[in-house]
This record gives structure tokens, sequence and C-alpha cells, in this order.
């Protein structure tokens, strides 16, 4: 209420996503509003030459925050399992600061090595196979999935975590997994099949080069408080 409140008292406001937006028009009242999505470093975040390990992902992320945490540890009790009896050889890293005993404890799992806090993702992202965002609560824009995108990885990611994005349709930067049987469908898919893993490497750049980085953001936050 107090929210409410608040808002109907501002020129206007900015939503992330189309869906943020257009709550804070119709259940709060902002007079005006508009969409600039989050952006994304494209130059600190970038493609790498490193050959990437074999069959191996990689997770990063705030390990305290409980749609991580959660995502994580899901996949490893649903997905990985089944996962490793088809791919014995299959390497998972978790990356991220301030994990609770719960995820660390994934790391006693085969194939799973928990790496805990690093001060640059970058190398364990550019020598993994593929990254997964397994979510299944939270909202917002996933920054990680724009670090991955930018530094051209293949990503594997639930519907929850691509929620308030979007992309031509002819592209394929992600590749959506729903149940269990299907996260291991799609990551063999993107490990054995060449075409398919260069494709999403290449569309995932060229998307958030286009759509996700800082200087459009800017742009189009000058451009709307001009109107103003």
């Amino acid at each position: 209420m107090l929210q409410t409140c608040f808002a109907r008292r501002l020129d206007a406001a900015i939503g992330v996503s189309p869906t943020d937006t257009k709550l804070l028009k119709l259940t709060s009242g902002v007079k005006r509003t508009i969409t600039i999505r989050n952006g994304v470093d494209t130059d600190y975040f970038h493609p790498s030459d490193t050959r990437p390990e074999t069959c191996s992902l990689v997770f990063w992320g705030r390990l305290d925050f409980e749609p991580n945490a959660d995502a994580v540890r899901w996949f490893a009790s649903r997905v990985w399992p089944r996962l490793r009896v088809r791919q014995p050889q299959a390497r998972l890293k978790i990356v991220g600061k301030n994990a609770g005993d719960k995820v660390r404890q994934l790391g006693d799992i085969p194939g799973i090595q928990f790496v805990g806090e690093v001060d640059d993702i970058r190398t364990h992202a550019h020598s993994a196979s593929a990254t997964i965002l397994p979510m299944r609560c939270g909202g917002g824009i996933k920054n990680k999935l724009l670090e991955a995108a930018a530094m051209g990885l293949p990503i594997l990611a639930s519907p929850k975590a691509v929620k308030g994005l979007s992309w031509p349709a002819h592209a394929t930067p992600i590749s959506l997994c729903t149940t269990p049987d299907d996260w291991v469908h799609q990551i063999e898919r993107v490990w054995f099949d060449g075409v398919l893993s260069n494709a999403l490497r290449r569309d995932a750049r060229d998307w958030v080069t286009n759509e996700h980085t800082w200087p459009n953001a800017a742009i189009q936050l000058v451009d709307f408080l001009e109107t103003i």
C-alpha cells in the first residue's frame, strides 16, 4: 500500500521487463512507464578461444540467494543422476559466494565440484561446454544469463530463468529445458551436436550485443527523460 501511494506521486518509472513495467502502470498507478532491460559489459564478458572441457557444465551466482541455491539443489538431485548414468564423464562446477552447507555438500556428489567464491568467473565459464540456469523461483532478468551470452556460451535454461527476455524468432540464443528428462536430452544435444552448439554460441553473443548493452540502455534512458 505504501509503495502504491509513493508510486502515484512519480512522474515516471522504469521497468526492466515488460511484466514489471505493466505492473508499475496497472497496480501502482505510475503515470508514465518504459521498459529498459538490463545491460552487460560486452567488452569484459567476451568470447574466448579456450577449448572447453568435454561434457562439462557450470553454474554461477550468489549462493545465499534462495532461487540460485534452489536451482542447483534441484538440478543435482533430479537431473544430475540421470545425466551421469548416461554420461559418466560429465562434470559440473558450482561457483559463487556465501553458499550454505546444503549447497557445499553438493560437491560430495560424483562429478560435481563446488568451487565457491572466485575473483573472476570468466576462467570457469570459458572452460565449460555449457552453462545451466535451472531456476524454479525468483524474478527479474538474470545478469548471469546476460554474462554467459556475452561470452558466447551455450546456455541451457528453464522457462523461469528467461522470463522477461525476448529474442528474434529466427535466433536460438538459449536452449529451453523443462522436465529432468528434457534437461538431459538438451544437454546431450549441446555436448554432441557441434552445429547446434556453435549456433547457440553465435546467436547468444549476437542477441546480447544487439539488445542488452549498457550504452543502448543509456540511450533509451536519456531519450525517455527528455520526454518528461
